[in-house]
Formats: C-alpha cells, structure tokens, sequence
C-alpha cells in the first residue's frame, strides 16, 4: 500500500521507470533492426553473386567478341 502511495506522491519515481523500460525496448528493437539490415544484405549479395555465375558463359562470349567491361557492365 505504501508504494502506490509513493507513487501517487512522486510521480517522477514512476516515470524513470517507465522510460527505463522504453530504451530496453528500443535498444531491442534497434537490435532485430540491425540483424534484419544484415540478413538482406547477405542475401542480396548472394543472389548478385548467383546471376552472375548464371551468366558468366554469357559473359565470356561478349568478351571473345570484343566487348569492352563498360559494355557488359551497362548491357548487363
């Protein structure tokens, strides 16, 4: 009873608590934020390295033509 007292009385006891609780709850979700910005990173690059394997026969014919890098870069 004494601390809903308290509570009641000091008002910025309870407000400490409830923006200590607030930044755990941020610097969580700040947490899964980074690990989802990693995990599509990761993917995007595995998936650039796989269409380029896809293609690098394709490639490889451009530059036994003559095909300068910039054209295959641009064209590609």
């Amino acid at each position: 009873m004494q601390e809903i007292i308290d509570r009641c009385i000091m008002p910025g006891v309870t407000l400490q608590e409830l923006w200590q609780v607030l930044g755990t709850a941020e610097s969580a979700l700040l947490a899964i934020s980074v690990m989802v910005v990693l995990t599509s990173l990761l993917c995007l690059v595995a998936m650039t390295l796989a269409g380029l394997n896809e293609r690098r026969r394709e490639i490889a014919i451009l530059r036994s033509v003559g095909a300068r890098p910039s054209h295959i870069f641009f064209c590609c």
